[in-house]
C-alpha cells in the first residue's frame, strides 16, 4: 500500500510537523503534499522526503513573516490546491488538516484521511484587507472542501463535529485512549524542566509481535516511548521486571 501525507503548510515548525514527523516513522517511503514549503525551515526528518508544493511557496520570501506573508495569499489556496494533484499510484492520502489542505486536487481512487486539527479559517482573524474580503468565501470553500474526504477525524467533541455529521457518514473522534493527568510521567514542578515528550502506546491493542515491532521502529529513531495499560501479554519483551517502557494499569 503506497501511502502519502498532505497539510497546509511546511514552512516553519509547529505541532502539525511533529505529527507528520510521526506518520513517516510507520511510512517510510511516504511523499508530502502541501501548499507552501520553504526548503531548510522544517529541520529534521521531514526534509529529508520528497516534498510537492503549489505555487504558493514562491510567494513567501526568505526575509518574510513566512506565516503571514501565506495568509496574505490565502485567497488564492482554492486555485493553488486545484493545481497541486496527488497521482493515481498513491492508495491512501493522510492529510493533517489546518483547515486548508483538505482540497488538495487528487487522483480518483486515492482514499482521503483527513485529521482537522483546527480550521483556521475560523479562527484566524484576518489582518489584511483583501483577507477580510475573502475570508466568508474561504470559510464556506474549507468546510464544503470535507465532504470530499473519506472520513474526517477531529481532535476533540465539540459543536463542529454535531455540523460535520450532518454533511459526512464517517466523522470520528480522535482523543488520547488514557486520561493523561492519570500518568504524570514527571512532577508537576517539572514540567517546564522534562516536557511531556513520550509516545503513549495503548498495550492492549497490541499483539507481541506487533510491539515488539512498533518497538524496533522507535527506537530506531530514538523516540521515547511508554506502553500504558494491561501488558501481561507482553511480558516476554520487558528486559526486567521493572522496564519503565512499560507503564502498567494505574487506574480503575
Amino acid at each position: 500500500m503506497k501511502v502519502a501525507v498532505s497539510c497546509d503548510t511546511l514552512i516553519e515548525r509547529s505541532y502539525v510537523t511533529s505529527i507528520i514527523e510521526a506518520i513517516l516513522t510507520v511510512y517510510e517511503d511516504a511523499e508530502i503534499y502541501t501548499l507552501a514549503h520553504k526548503q531548510g525551515e522544517i529541520l529534521g526528518p521531514v526534509e529529508l522526503r520528497k516534498i510537492h508544493s503549489s505555487f504558493l511557496s514562491s510567494v513567501i520570501k526568505s526575509d518574510d513573516d513566512k506565516k503571514e506573508a501565506f495568509w496574505k495569499k490565502s485567497y488564492l489556496v482554492p486555485t493553488a490546491s486545484k493545481k497541486l494533484t496527488v497521482p493515481c499510484n498513491i492508495d491512501v492520502l493522510i492529510n493533517i488538516s489546518s483547515g486548508l489542505s483538505h482540497n488538495i486536487d487528487r487522483c480518483e481512487g486515492v482514499y482521503q484521511i483527513t485529521y482537522l486539527l483546527e480550521d483556521q479559517t475560523q479562527t484566524r482573524k484576518p489582518k489584511t484587507f483583501l483577507e477580510k474580503l475573502f475570508k466568508s468565501y474561504l470559510k464556506s470553500w474549507s468546510y464544503k472542501a470535507l465532504s470530499n474526504a473519506n472520513e474526517v477525524w477531529l481532535p476533540v467533541e465539540s459543536e463542529q463535529k454535531t455540523k460535520l455529521d450532518k454533511m459526512h457518514k464517517k466523522v470520528k473522534l480522535l482523543s488520547p485512549f488514557i486520561k493523561l493527568e492519570d500518568f504524570p510521567l514527571f512532577p508537576e514542578a517539572q514540567h517546564k524542566m522534562f516536557p511531556r515528550d513520550f509516545i503513549t502506546v495503548d498495550a492492549q491493542s497490541f499483539l507481541e509481535e506487533e510491539a515488539k515491532e512498533l518497538m524496533t521502529v522507535l527506537e530506531k529513531d530514538s523516540l521515547k516511548y511508554r506502553f500504558i495499560g494491561a501488558d501481561g501479554h507482553l511480558r516476554d519483551l520487558k528486559a526486567h521486571e521493572d522496564d519503565k517502557r512499560f507503564f502498567g494499569n494505574r487506574c480503575n
